[in-house]
């Protein structure tokens, strides 16, 4: 089991630049070293930012934090599936996309107080709480 600690990132505002910034980051193997990242959000919505950042990452939907597999060559997405991509438009503000970020920080907080991010794949690091 590895040591890295999982690091739960919430997409944020899918009509902002939150998928952008993810995907960007991301693609540096040297950011993937620092921890196991487990994205908090709308795969599909981290999908179709790819077509815009230029990014070719793969991306793995779950959707349980225990489904991810922490691959180095895979981001493992806790899928919401709560944004309407028909109905999403980029750079706009909507309710939509604000409850979708608001579900992606309420998500990733239980998570965290459960323990971690992925609460039943504890680490050397980060064991149970006593």
């Amino acid at each position: 089991m590895s040591t890295l600690p999982i690091v739960a990132i919430t997409l944020g505002d899918p009509a902002g630049t939150g998928p952008e910034i993810i995907l960007k980051a991301l693609a540096q193997p040297d950011v993937r070293a620092l921890g196991r990242m487990l994205i908090v959000g709308d795969a599909a919505t981290l999908d179709r930012a790819q077509t815009y950042t230029g990014t070719q990452l793969r991306l793995r939907a779950v959707s349980s934090p225990e489904a991810a597999r922490f691959d180095s060559d895979v981001l493992d997405v806790l899928d919401l599936k709560n944004v309407d991509l028909a109905g999403l438009a980029v750079g706009k503000v909507s309710p939509m996309a604000g409850h979708a970020a608001y579900e992606y920080v309420k998500t990733a907080a239980e998570l965290a107080l459960a323990g971690t991010p992925a609460c039943s794949r504890r680490c050397a690091r980060h064991p149970a709480p006593p």
